[in-house]
């Protein structure tokens, strides 16, 4: 159905119910039925579609030669003599996608196959580039020096993708917390991977229908619209915050958002408008603007105010984007909120903190110091200076697991507390 070219076939009026085509059916060994797919046959053969060799539909239905199919079944096994086949075939057809004279290695091949394996989420995720050729665990100086897979198979993770949609992945497909596809590659900054997805899907159509005008483009329907299950946030969520393979918040791509607004801007107005998705809340209420300033995003911080994003608004704990700056700790970022958006620092959640609390609580000198010495938040029930030395207290007690470079910046805040109090004492 995917590697050789959609060989199937309609019958009747119901399109669901389909046939091989009766061509392919005819020269179909026996040795494709006993082969295993998804470890040999579609790694080989998107290899095949990436070097521009004959590959699909040109491997069964080629009017001058019919044999390529048997030939690539086999020769396609061992690693050694698929790259002969390759180059092989190379000479005598030409490889559209190769720009060199270099013979195609069976190295080359390997690191295709161990990447194409790792799966579509690794590829939307661009992880592939912490996996190196050497797999010599004992001698990390030799491993650092190795090339990555993708340096030695000489793909990108954007192609990745879209072959393995063309082999069948799916391009739907969630994590285990309910995050996309669309979601990791927003998050990760794999601006080109995201692109992929989005136009694998507007092609596909998968199970949309044509006369709906909000599904006609499915592919930007799941990069706008797409809501993680476990909390409700968007790809342009994840492209504010910014995320890794075992990481979040890390600082957002603002190119990744540009091209989202971009989506939007030239999508179906049914879809979504410009100014609800930048907007979008989370099911706890965090907005875009928040995630990205608490990852210290001051360049998507400042597109997202330009696009009109509000400032007031507060999740379902009360918290502003001023407590998500001060809890993230960018200078900048708060700097720029309080001075070009106007956003009011010195607001209590429901619980009565503030953002110097949430400074402080995070361990946020420089945050700390500047909502007290510029801005001149009052600590109302001194609640910021309490919190403060309940850290250092336990951090003397032992009983805190503090570090002690974390121990000596909480000792630096809360000092902070007495030079205030002192200097109040001499007004």
């Amino acid at each position: 159905k995917y590697c050789l070219g959609g060989g199937l076939t309609s019958t009747g009026s119901n399109s669901t119910n389909q046939v091989l085509d009766p061509k392919l059916k005819s020269v179909l060994p026996a040795s494709f039925f006993g082969a295993r797919f998804e470890r040999t046959i579609a790694p080989r053969h998107a290899f095949l579609a990436h070097l521009g060799l004959p590959s699909g539909r040109m491997l069964w239905d080629n009017a001058n030669d019919s044999s390529l199919l048997e030939e690539f079944l086999l020769q396609h096994r061992k690693p050694k003599q698929f790259a002969a086949l390759c180059n092989l075939w190379r000479r005598t057809y030409g490889a559209s996608n190769i720009d060199n004279n270099l013979p195609i290695t069976s190295q080359q091949v390997v690191a295709f196959d161990k990447l194409f394996q790792r799966g579509i989420l690794s590829a939307a995720r661009d992880d592939s580039n912490y996996v190196h050729s050497e797999n010599d665990s004992k001698n990390a100086a030799t491993k650092s020096k190795s090339p990555s897979l993708l340096d030695t198979a000489n793909v990108t993770s954007a192609q990745l993708v879209r072959y393995l949609i063309q082999h069948g992945a799916n391009a739907y497909e969630t994590d285990v917390r309910g995050a996309s596809l669309f979601h990791w590659a927003a998050g990760c900054g794999n601006l080109d991977g995201l692109k992929e997805l989005v136009d694998c899907c507007n092609k596909r159509k998968k199970g949309t229908s044509e006369s709906s005008s909000q599904l006609s483009s499915p592919g930007n329907s799941a990069a706008l619209l797409w809501k993680a299950s476990r909390d409700d946030a968007i790809p342009l969520h994840w492209a504010a915050a910014g995320a890794g393979p075992k990481e979040f918040g890390i600082g957002g791509s603002v190119d990744v958002c540009n091209y989202l607004l971009s989506v939007c801007s030239q999508a179906e107005q049914s879809i979504i408008t410009q100014r609800k998705l930048i907007n979008a809340q989370t099911r706890d209420g965090n907005t875009v603007l928040m995630w990205a300033a608490w990852s210290g995003s001051i360049e998507i911080v400042k597109l997202m105010v330009r696009n009109r994003a509000e400032t007031e608004v507060s999740n379902r704990n009360g918290c502003t984007v001023a407590h998500w700056a001060s809890s993230g700790g960018n200078l900048d970022v708060c700097k720029y909120l309080a001075k070009m958006a106007n956003v009011d620092f010195d607001v209590e959640n429901y619980a009565r903190n503030t953002p110097l609390s949430h400074a402080v609580a995070y361990g946020r000198g420089s945050v700390a110091q500047w909502l007290r010495d510029e801005i001149q938040v009052d600590d109302s029930g001194n609640n910021a200076e309490n919190l403060a030395m309940d850290f250092v207290n336990w951090g003397e007690s032992g009983l805190g697991l503090i570090s002690e470079d974390e121990h000596a910046e909480r000792k630096k805040i809360s000092e902070l507390f007495r030079d205030w109090a002192d200097e109040m004492g001499e007004e």
